[in-house]
């Protein structure tokens, strides 16, 4: 699936692609690409290229902005494709858990040693752990915080987009669970803009960005469920009127 769009900051210089089968390794998501215009509205004088982070936050703002304009009912499958890009986030359970374990000292001991298994959401003493290739075991660098909660979730082969939205996950969890986070937006905890005069500018348009595509399939999802009730309730009024009707039939008759 393709779909060209303009960009709201860039409309003079640059186009967006959402093309659902670019792959390409190294990439902050493959999918999410742009190319030159040079003025020529969305005539694209260009290969295509990945989005880069300093324009990531207004591809997805452009993106989203192209959604809003378009019938539900002719977009539906866009947005399914679309709304797969952001579900790259744990579920508060798996952070809970992951944030709860800690290394302690008689972890090196080889008799005490604990294994855990996020998959299950178990840790275990039992020895019988050490050959289950569902468990691994404890590791010094794991203290419940952010960082460790990260490398404990993210796949080794994950995007630095799905790194994003984990972290986007983790910020949220650990703030509202009064934990503490200490690193600013995503962004910054992924040290995206290390070095940028603006790197906390950056940070925030990205955050924006990415709230909004959450609000965005926040309210598709209740609009759907608004649609399917009134549907539901039409069919139900239809057949009363139909049953009715026919009971009236007979009476007559």
């Amino acid at each position: 699936m393709i779909r060209i769009f303009a960009s709201l900051q860039f409309p003079e210089k640059y186009g967006y692609k959402f093309n659902s089968d670019s792959y390409e390794s190294g990439s902050i998501n493959p999918q999410f690409r742009m190319f030159e215009t040079m003025g020529d509205n969305l005539t694209q004088h260009s290969r295509d290229w990945a989005v880069t982070k300093e324009y990531l936050a207004d591809f997805i703002a452009s993106l989203f902005a192209e959604l809003m304009t378009l019938p539900m009912d002719d977009s539906s499958g866009f947005v399914r494709e679309v709304s797969y890009h952001f579900r790259h986030q744990p579920s508060e359970a798996a952070i809970k858990f992951c944030a709860g374990l800690i290394w302690k000292e008689s972890d090196s001991s080889y008799t005490k040693r604990r294994y855990y298994s996020i998959a299950l959401e178990k840790v275990s003493s039992s020895e019988s752990k050490r050959h289950d290739k569902r468990f691994e075991e404890m590791r010094d660098w794991m203290d419940g915080e952010p960082k460790a909660v990260a490398r404990l979730l993210l796949p080794d082969y994950a995007t630095a987009w799905k790194a994003y939205c984990h972290a986007e996950a983790l910020k949220d969890w650990f703030q509202e669970g009064g934990k503490g986070w200490g690193y600013g937006y995503a962004a910054e905890f992924l040290a995206w803009f290390e070095n940028d005069s603006d790197s906390w500018g950056k940070a925030a348009a990205l955050h924006m960005a990415f709230s909004a595509a959450q609000q965005f399939f926040e309210c598709w999802r209740l609009r759907s469920c608004c649609i399917n009730n009134l549907e539901n309730m039409t069919r139900s009024i239809a057949s009363k009127r139909a049953e009715a009707e026919t009971t009236a039939g007979s009476e007559v008759a």
